[in-house]
């Protein structure tokens, strides 16, 4: 494997994992805080609609319900939250490893096989700590 194309690798494989860690971050947070922010809205405008009678009508009344059904569902799904932040942890610390193993390819006495070896092990650390079933996933089913 030549240099350049080490180079090419070490730069695809850092952009999945930053990625990764992000997504792995923005479920953890939308799993921490979207059923609350539902429910304020919920019964905010619950409680709105019952000193307007322009609110309370019945499309008023079947969102409240469907956003509420929205958040229950969130709630049910939300048991390994804290398992999301932990893989966003670690992806953000695999990412900075690709960092410093792109400043060690960059420079001109680098051991190519002692890089690859160690990208490789970069990458199955990185498939290891991936989760599954982000919050994205479970509102596009």
């Amino acid at each position: 494997m030549s240099s350049q194309v080490l180079k090419k690798h070490i730069a695809e494989t850092a952009y999945n994992v930053g990625y990764s860690a992000k997504l792995h971050f923005a479920s953890f947070e939308m799993f921490e805080k979207l059923p609350g922010i539902i429910s304020f809205i919920s019964l905010a405008f619950g409680v709105y609609a019952l000193g307007y009678i322009e609110l309370s009508n019945r499309f008023t009344s079947t969102t409240l319900i469907v956003l509420g059904i929205i958040g229950v569902y969130i709630s049910l799904k939300n048991n390994n939250d804290e398992d999301y932040e932990n893989k966003g942890i670690i992806l953000t610390d695999l990412f900075n490893e690709l960092k410093h193993l792109m400043s060690e390819a960059k420079k001109d006495d680098s051991d190519i096989g002692m890089l690859s070896n160690t990208l490789k092990d970069i990458e199955s650390r990185y498939n290891q700590n991936c989760a599954s079933n982000h919050i994205i996933d479970l509102l596009q089913k």
